[in-house]
Order: structure tokens, then C-alpha cells, then sequence
């Protein structure tokens, strides 16, 4: 699935053992993108592409299961069978990016960890980091259901205070009230259960931290690990709670926090690290090049479990 190293060596042991290479790194960067815990989008996308992913502007197809239906039972009467199709879902391959570095000869001796791992690790982070900057800077502009689009983006001054308000001048809009508005919205669209979650900017976050439902869990004993630490350990509204620094808005009136409001299954997301080639030789240098090629693309594929939380803070 990855492009192989093309060092200019003869040896042809030599030439197999890089190719060797560049597939460890490849697995490695796929390996980092599914288990990293900072990288959000395997935890709020679909990735289940039918097909590969060869070139930009492709179109990829996302499957989702049929729904069945039930009709009345007439007596002696033939049954309506109802066919089950899969719903096929299109979106494009619209990006590609690539990460390309010189290593020195003597910057290499300098290097602590094995070299793989710190290319691996180093190019799987930025391609994961330009994909969620990517896809949040996107998603703000998807066609939301009207009734699918939340604001707390009144007139007047907006006061953070600690129990979780956004006071606008007419008494406060309660932060995880808005949540709630978002669940039952939800809940009309039938949209699955598991899997929900609102992804956040760092400083909505601290909103939210600071809210009665962070101090106290379900039960109504305090929970201090949120306060703590800054982990959630309950979901607010049955959403779980996810931040990212590349949410757009700056939280006021005209450009408010743009947080996304979705199901894991709602928007399909493929990308493939398409090609790797490590210790290429560079000729005006005493250094080897070491590169990798990533192709990717979304789009939503059930409008219902897609929403957006615009979010005023000041």
C-alpha cells in the first residue's frame, strides 16, 4: 500500500533492505494515526473506505448498512418484500500533502533514538496535525440541517462565570443547556447513541471545566479528576467531550467558536500515506532526504448526526 525507498545503490540486498525500511515507517505513521490519543479524527470519522485510495481526486465510496422496515400484516394477503440496499455514499480525495526533510551527516550521530522511529513518528504527527487542521477549518462551512445549528450568540457583553454560564445580558445561557438542546435534536433524528461526541476549542473547554457537571458526577459526589487533571471521566449529555486546538472562531459575536456536533459514523474520512522513500541522496548536500506522500479525503454522509455549536465567549 506504500511507495518503496529508492536510495541510488547497486547493492541489490542493500536496495531490498531499505524498501523493507520504508514499509516500517509507513506502518508506523498508520500505526500512530489510530493510536495516538491527540489525534481526533479516527475517533470522530468513519474510515471503512471501500476500495483504495491511488490518487487525488478520486472518488471514494463509504457503505452503510440498510435500515429494515416493518409494514401491517394483511391476512391472506401477499407480503410487500422491501429490498435491503446498502445507501453508497461519494466523496472525493480533495488533499494531498507532503513531508520532506534533509537529514545531515552529522545531525544523524546526533539523533538519540533509533532512526526510524524518530522519522515515523515525526512525519505520522505532522500529516495527522495538517488533516485535523484541514478538516476543522472545512467542517464549519458543511451544509448543517438549520435545526442542527446551535448559538449562544446573543446581543451584550458575554461573562464567563464558574458554574458553566455564558451570561449575555439576559440572564445567562447555561453552557451544558446547550448541549442538552443539541441531544434531544439528536434524539428526534434517531441518530445512534454510541459513538457522539462535541469536539471543542481549548478555551470552551475551560468553560465546560468549570461547570457544575465537571465538579459533580451523576451521583452528585464531587469528581474532582476533571478539576484535577483536565480528563473527563463522564460524558456531558451523552457526548463525549474532545479538544483540538485547530477549531476555527475566536469566540466572539461575528466569529464564534465553530465546535463540531457529531456521530462517529456521520462523516467518512479516507487517507493513505501513499508513498515513503527514505536515504534519498542529495547532490548539493552531505545529507540523505527522507520523504512521504499523503492523499485524503471527507465528507458527511448522514446529515442528521452532524451538527454545529457556535459558541460565544466574549
Amino acid at each position: 500500500m506504500t511507495g518503496i525507498g529508492r536510495a541510488a545503490v547497486a547493492n541489490p540486498g542493500l536496495t531490498n533492505l531499505l524498501a523493507e525500511q520504508a514499509e516500517i515507517v509507513a506502518a508506523q505513521m498508520i500505526d500512530w494515526w489510530y493510536s495516538d490519543d491527540a489525534n481526533l479524527i479516527p475517533k470522530i470519522t468513519n474510515s471503512s473506505v471501500k476500495g483504495m485510495i491511488e490518487q487525488p481526486g478520486q472518488a471514494l465510496v463509504f457503505i452503510q448498512e440498510p435500515e429494515a422496515q416493518v409494514s401491517a400484516y394483511l391476512r391472506d394477503q401477499p407480503i410487500a418484500w422491501s429490498s435491503l440496499t446498502p445507501l453508497r455514499t461519494t466523496i472525493t480525495v480533495d488533499y494531498a500533502y507532503l513531508s520532506a526533510h534533509k537529514l545531515d551527516v552529522i545531525d544523524e550521530y546526533e539523533i538519540k533514538v533509533p532512526l526510524l522511529q524518530k522519522i515515523g513518528s515525526t512525519m505520522g504527527k505532522k500529516h495527522s496535525e495538517k488533516e485535523a487542521e484541514t478538516f476543522f477549518n472545512v467542517c464549519s462551512t458543511f451544509s448543517f440541517l438549520t435545526r442542527l445549528i446551535i448559538a449562544n450568540g446573543a446581543a451584550g457583553p458575554v461573562v464567563k462565570d464558574r458554574a458553566g454560564y455564558l451570561s449575555d445580558g439576559t440572564g445567562g445561557t447555561y453552557i451544558i443547556g446547550q448541549l442538552s438542546a443539541m441531544r434531544t435534536k439528536f434524539n428526534r433524528g434517531r441518530v445512534p447513541k454510541n459513538g457522539r461526541y462535541v469536539v471543542v476549542s481549548p478555551e470552551v473547554e475551560e468553560i465546560l471545566l468549570n461547570s457544575d457537571q465537571a465538579v459533580y458526577n451523576i451521583s452528585g459526589k464531587t469528581n474532582g479528576t476533571e478539576m484535577e487533571r483536565g480528563e473527563w471521566d463522564v460524558k456531558i449529555c451523552g457526548f463525549e467531550i474532545l479538544v483540538s486546538e485547530f477549531i476555527t472562531g475566536v469566540g466572539t459575536e461575528t466569529n464564534p467558536y465553530a465546535c463540531l456536533v457529531g456521530q462517529k459514523d456521520c462523516i467518512g474520512f479516507g487517507r493513505r500515506i501513499q508513498r515513503v522513500d527514505l536515504n534519498v541522496k542529495l547532490q548539493d548536500y552531505m545529507a540523505t532526504g527522507h520523504r512521504s506522500l499523503n492523499y485524503f479525503g471527507f465528507g458527511v454522509l448522514n446529515y442528521k448526526g452532524v451538527g454545529l455549536w457556535k459558541v460565544r465567549t466574549h
